[in-house]
């Protein structure tokens, strides 16, 4: 597995229920995504950041959604470029399941 974290500069006075709403658009596209497990949405309102972190069952599932279309869309719907940072992620335990999974 891999956990992706995407993190990008907000628009200068956006507000939380703003980036939802751009957010909540969104949210079909992500739904029948092959390979993705967890999407968490992020909001930093203090340093005026948003973005995302995904647990994906591999790579190369990350690869086919955040490819260099995606990242044009992010520059073009954000204003910049995204950072991205990928972890190995040897096992997940979920706390609310009472499961662990490698």
């Amino acid at each position: 597995m891999i956990t992706e974290l995407v993190l990008f500069d907000l628009p200068e006075g956006m507000t939380r229920p703003q980036f939802l709403e751009r957010y909540w658009a969104l949210a079909p596209r992500w739904q029948d995504h092959p390979g993705l497990l967890r999407r968490n949405v992020l909001f930093d309102a203090q340093a005026r950041q948003g973005g995302g972190m995904y647990l994906w069952a591999d790579g190369t599932s990350a690869d086919r959604w955040h490819d260099a279309q995606w990242r044009q869309r992010m520059i073009e719907a954000w204003g910049g470029e995204p950072h991205v940072r990928r972890f190995d992620t040897p096992m997940v335990v979920d706390h609310q399941t009472e499961e662990s999974f490698e």
